[in-house]
């Protein structure tokens, strides 16, 4: 994971860039999806980045009130199109993962760890989605793991044991359950990979500050 990519896991973590899901939406070609959903992905990915200004690489002047507000009704349309397509082919991983990521952007936490379960079947053999739905259930769950939560770090961590994403989340599911040996070494590890003074080495202890002192961080 580069420097920029670590930031935004840590600060993900902290609760302070969670839109930062939305950057890009996930979409896995070559899959037989169907007619509608070829159309509309490309429809709903128009939208958010209208609504958010993303790419944020073009750094595009914000839209007026009024312009953002028709921006999320287009959007949320869309998206509601999709919600029902789901309804009919709820078989349609693609679709799925693209409504947890709508969701995402829309700020609709709750619906989109939803969306990730429906979608499990896929996520739970990428790291990079369950990551993501991960985040999600700590954002819903206000930081409190759940059994399921530790379930699923379990099955990032066979999955990809070093990312550096998966040894914060981790070392911090560690801590939660009363490991603390567990959660120090798995600190080490993430320690080894940034130099003192480094950027990403305070966003990191920044982060675990938070997360681990007085047993529970505080919110934000």
């Amino acid at each position: 994971m580069t420097g920029s990519s670590a930031v935004l896991v840590f600060a993900l973590l902290a609760f302070t860039l969670a839109l930062a899901f939305g950057a890009s939406l996930y979409w896995a070609g070559g899959r037989g999806q169907s007619r509608w959903l070829a159309i509309a992905a490309p429809l709903v990915i128009a939208g958010l980045y209208a609504w958010r200004g993303e790419p944020k690489a073009f750094d595009p002047p914000a839209p007026p009130p009024q312009q953002q507000a028709h921006n999320v009704a287009e959007m949320s349309a869309t998206v509601q199109k999709l919600v029902e397509y789901l309804q009919d082919h709820p078989e349609d991983l693609d679709g799925w993962l693209l409504l947890a990521r709508s969701y995402t952007m829309l700020g609709r936490y709750g619906d989109a760890a939803a969306a990730y379960e429906h979608a499990q079947e896929r996520v739970m053999q990428d790291s990079d989605l369950l990551t993501r739905w991960i985040q999600l259930r700590l954002i819903v769950n206000d930081r409190k793991f759940d059994a399921r939560t530790h379930e699923l770090v379990a099955r990032a961590a066979e999955l990809a044991p070093d990312d550096t994403g998966v040894l914060l989340l981790r070392a911090i599911a560690a801590h939660d359950r009363g490991d603390q040996a567990s959660a120090d070494a798995l600190i080490a590890k993430l320690h080894e990979r940034y130099p003192p003074g480094d950027p990403d080495r305070q966003s990191l202890d920044e982060t675990l500050e938070d997360w681990m002192q007085q047993g529970k961080p505080a919110k934000p």
